[in-house]
């Protein structure tokens, strides 16, 4: 597939230890710069290809441009410098009760995936928690003050703890924000992973004067690609994590990786994040994983749709609750394919817990109360809407007056 000039620029900048190239020269002489930032912004790339224009070709930057970068580069590592105080109050804390934290993702990943926390753009600090040390983790964040978004209610605060795999919760600054994870997904997505087996292989390091435990690289992996695949592959930003991270553990037991996702049916997300890195041209993969490409169609369409969204003027992220074809077509086992499709369609979601006050003795018909309200009560109520609209549109045409 074919990427506009200044995607492929994006493209080809973000690729591992890029070196100057005369091709990128003339394109920096002749791009739409405005596009092209436009792109490093939606794409979450920005400090990255600012580093590499940096250290290759900061003679071909516009000097206004560079002024703009280094403004919002700054911001960056302003933002992880927060994130990493949070997230040693949050630990010293933890360490004080005796829980365990995991962070991924966020400005650790910066470190153990380009080696530079700076390099890497973090909106929130993910932590997964021990699920049986939930209630007293959330308790001891709230003791520092954090809080569940404006508005939350008790009944909701309950209701995303059966089906969300996380909460989102907010500092003193409003900007910063906390996602203590029991699962990587929302139970409806259906990854039915072994997270016992997750800590036990987890690695316990000293960073910024705290302990935590880091996945092993091969469960780190495929926490990559699933948090990818979770919102179909958003943007350029979850594929080169991925692939920066794989280029940074040589070591890592590749085969391992593939098999545990195998294992828990995760090989065809795998597949399809190793399906994206081969089509950008980000690294030279190892030779365990190359053996996964183009072993699977269904991935390879997967990849390619996910290289089409790149394309588009708006990146929109997909309403993970709602049935989509594209996450059903990532379920190589059709025990999962099926039990995605019946979560989904038949888990109350926080807003039906509100909408609908039952007695705990009756919890059990929310179900039912989904299904009615999403598939009977609304349709019904928005084709309302609609002939309403026609029939008033059909009355200003023919002149009458609007009762």
């Amino acid at each position: 597939m074919t990427f506009d000039k200044e995607l492929e620029l994006l493209v080809r900048l973000a690729r591992k230890d890029p070196t100057r190239s005369r091709q990128t020269e003339v394109d920096l002489q002749t791009i739409d710069w405005e596009h092209f930032i436009q792109l490093a912004l939606d794409h979450q790339l920005t400090p990255l290809i600012f580093a590499v224009l940096e250290e290759n070709y900061l003679d071909l930057v516009p000097p206004e441009l560079v002024s703009a970068f280094e403004f919002y580069v700054e911001s960056v590592r302003d933002q992880n410098r927060r994130l990493l105080t949070a997230l040693v109050e949050i630990g010293r804390a933890m360490e004080r009760v005796g829980i365990e934290i995991m962070p991924f993702k966020g400005p650790l990943l910066g470190g153990l995936a380009y080696g530079d926390t700076t390099l890497r753009i973090s909106r929130d600090l993910d932590i997964l928690l021990p699920e049986e040390r939930l209630k007293q983790a959330m308790d001891v964040l709230f003791s520092l003050g954090y809080r569940l978004p404006n508005g939350t209610t008790a009944i909701e605060y309950d209701a995303i703890r059966r089906y969300g795999g996380q909460y989102i919760i907010y500092g003193g600054d409003p900007e910063l924000a906390v996602e203590p994870h029991w699962a990587l997904t929302p139970s409806t997505v259906s990854y039915e992973l072994n997270y016992g087996a997750i800590w036990d292989r987890s690695i316990s390091k000293l960073t910024h004067g705290i302990t935590v435990q880091s996945p092993s690289p091969e469960d780190y992996f495929l926490i990559l690609c699933i948090h990818g695949a979770k919102e179909h592959w958003p943007s350029l930003k979850s594929v080169v994590d991925l692939a920066y991270y794989i280029d940074e553990h040589p070591d890592a037991n590749w085969r391992l990786s593939t098999e545990l996702a195998a294992d828990q049916g995760c090989l065809r997300v795998v597949r399809t994040g190793l399906e994206l890195i081969a089509h950008c041209g980000l690294i030279d993969l190892p030779e365990v994983l190359k053996h996964q490409i183009g072993v699977d169609r269904t991935a390879f369409w997967l990849a390619k749709k996910a290289m089409t969204r790149f394309s588009e003027e708006t990146i929109v992220a997909p309403n993970i609750y709602a049935l989509s074809y594209y996450q059903y077509r990532q379920r190589e086992r059709i025990q999962d394919r099926l039990r995605y499709i019946l979560r989904t369609l038949t888990t109350p979601l926080a807003k039906h817990y509100v909408w609908v006050r039952l007695p705990s003795s009756l919890i059990w018909l929310y179900p039912g109360v989904k299904v009615i309200h999403d598939y009977l009560a609304l349709p019904l109520w928005l084709l309302h809407k609609r002939m309403r609209r026609i029939f008033r549109a059909t009355l200003i045409n023919s002149g009458n007056r609007i009762p």
